[in-house]
């Protein structure tokens, strides 16, 4: 009886050390993905903005509103990206 008791113990050890390694793969593997989506959800808008760019009508090129209109293009890019970037460090806590 106390032989079957060891080996049941030693079982459940290893199956316990098995699922412990099976959540930090699983963990790991999570954060990989989040970081890919983070980074193609950023190169998105940097593709976007740079089809915006190319877009541009060439009365545009010397216009001082458009300097404005790309000045306020990339500071709302960077506050909407610092926001989605915090957001991900909030809900990962």
């Amino acid at each position: 009886m106390k032989e079957k008791r060891e080996q049941l113990t030693a079982i459940l050890v290893q199956l316990m050390d098995q699922k412990k390694e099976r959540q930090e793969e699983l963990t790991a593997r999570v954060k990989e993905m989040e970081e890919s989506k983070s980074e193609e959800h950023d190169n998105y808008w940097l593709i976007q903005y740079q089809k915006l760019l190319d877009n541009k009508p060439k009365v545009l090129n010397r216009s001082e509103n458009w300097k404005n209109f790309q000045n306020n293009f990339v500071v709302c890019m960077v506050q909407h990206m610092s926001s989605y970037s915090l957001n991900l460090i909030y809900f990962r806590a």
